[in-house]
């Protein structure tokens, strides 16, 4: 081999490596970055690429700390199973895009031939060449820079679906929150009326003296037990809703967990949860929720979608371009290569009406995807005058509950004075407790039935994306719509 044939070679493998280093680069995770505040607030690691082994998070609250509703969800967003997975998906629908951006630029592949004659058999090609090639294959500039259009619509079609997902986190968080906080009352009550029952057990052993009327005992026993019962019930019942907040925010099973409801009651207050759905109107909260969103996002796949089928009518472009030697194509002095450029445009001239079809089924899903919008949209206007008057129905059934309640309490009020003076036995006012004892726990599932419903009616009026994402909106939505 001849210097020069050597000092080609050195030529050809560096730009070959020059080549391949190209090929890729390193690029940071963005992750919670696109939610904005406070949901990337505190993130550890968050410029370091993400492993199989280990997420950027934010740490976990303090063992001994009581968790507010800010604290539970914003601690599901960071370590809930769920809610990483759908991190995951939106990451890599971002890489999708980014791959979808390089599409519109040719893809270049290149190879490397060295022919060596091991034989020498024919003195004329005994020197070994070398041969250096590029070549692209089906370059579609116009399709690619559709499909990149479609990919960033995905990209934030995946961020709205996200933020959806931790919405309805915080619902099943919040419905958890004021479920503990009526078995905290529906516990104290039992507790109360277990001492009553205690205490007219001992009275219906003492009354009778020598003489103790045993179905009265029995009956007051079975009472006490049944009390007792109940408040195990409620106690079981407080345990499995506090395993369940733990799963839901991905905290340890075997952490204890303490939770300030009367941080989501100060909330609801502040924004006026119970006249939620009457402070704006049902069409301005659909035209700025994210299910809206999604669906002008959509149509607007779609609309790419159609172009894309236009562009199936465009031919595609394959390039070659590579050294050779006219006399052979294997063995010959590098030196007298030349170069060659080869282009080739390809347009399917018969395919038996596949590009029409592709294209009149574009335009077909488009309808279908306006029609689902429409159907959302009636959906929609339907749950929101529903969901009015089921709070209605709620608020008047607590009140009535409430009502009765405090009618009975007077009545046990006024037993309590005739008891006093030996008017009436006993009896008679653990009868009376009995009764406001049912009406109390009637009153506490329909006061709890009031709180989920106005809960539920400030999520759907918007409050929630208006406070945890206000600061987030999203400049790629915006441009898209």
């Amino acid at each position: 081999m001849t210097p020069v044939s050597n000092g080609r070679a050195l030529l050809i493998l560096g730009i070959l490596l020059l080549t391949a280093s190209a090929g890729g680069c390193a690029r940071k995770i963005a992750g919670n970055d696109r939610l904005g505040p406070p949901w990337n607030s505190n993130i550890l690691d968050r410029e370091s690429a993400w492993s199989e082994e280990k997420l950027p998070v934010a740490p976990l609250p303090p063992a001994g700390k009581t968790l507010s509703f800010d604290d539970c969800i914003l601690t599901a967003a960071h370590h809930a199973p769920d809610m990483a997975e759908s991190l995951i998906g939106l990451e890599l629908t971002q890489m999708s895009s980014e791959s979808a951006a390089a599409r519109k630029y040719p893809s270049v592949q290149s190879f490397f031939r060295v022919i060596a004659n091991t034989t020498r058999q024919h003195k004329q090609y005994e020197d070994t060449s070398f041969r250096l090639g590029f070549v692209v294959y089906g370059f579609e500039p116009v399709a690619g820079y559709f499909s990149h259009k479609a990919s960033l619509l995905m990209e934030e079609i995946a961020l709205l679906t996200h933020k959806t997902a931790l919405e309805k986190k915080a619902g099943r968080v919040g419905e958890a929150i004021l479920s503990l906080q009526s078995r905290e009352k529906l516990r104290d009550l039992q507790k109360t009326r277990l001492a009553q029952a205690k205490q007219f057990s001992a009275y219906q052993k003492a009354k009778e003296g020598s003489t103790p009327n045993p179905l009265e005992q029995a009956k007051a026993a079975h009472f006490e037990k049944r009390i007792a019962a109940e408040l195990e019930k409620t106690e079981a019942s407080t345990a499995s809703l506090l395993l369940g907040l733990k799963v839901l925010t991905g905290l340890d099973l075997d952490r204890k967990l303490n939770i300030d409801p009367t941080s989501l009651n100060k909330m609801l207050d502040a924004d006026g949860a119970s006249a939620a759905l009457t402070k704006h109107s049902w069409e301005s909260i659909w035209q700025a929720s994210p299910e809206s969103a999604m669906f002008k996002l959509a149509l607007k796949l779609r609309d790419y979608d159609i172009m894309l089928s236009w562009t199936r009518y465009l031919p595609s472009v394959s390039m070659d371009v590579y050294a050779a030697n006219p006399d052979s194509d294997y063995a010959t002095y590098s030196t007298k290569d030349d170069i060659f450029l080869n282009i080739t445009f390809t347009l399917p001239l018969l395919d038996w009406g596949e590009r029409e079809r592709g294209l009149q089924g574009s335009r077909l899903r488009k309808l279908q995807e306006l029609q689902r919008a429409k159907a959302a949209r009636t959906g929609f206007a339907a749950g929101w005058q529903e969901a009015w008057n089921e709070y209605r129905m709620a608020a008047g059934s607590y009140e009535a509950a409430r009502n009765k309640v405090a009618a009975l309490a007077l009545d046990e009020q006024r037993a309590e004075v005739q008891y006093r003076s030996g008017q009436i036995d006993f009896s008679v006012v653990d009868n009376i407790r009995t009764r406001l004892y049912e009406e109390e726990l009637a009153m506490i599932e329909t006061e709890l039935q009031l709180k989920l419903k106005e809960f539920f009616n400030w999520l759907l009026s918007g409050n929630f994306r208006r406070r945890y994402f206000e600061n987030a909106e999203s400049n790629v939505t915006k441009a898209a719509l």
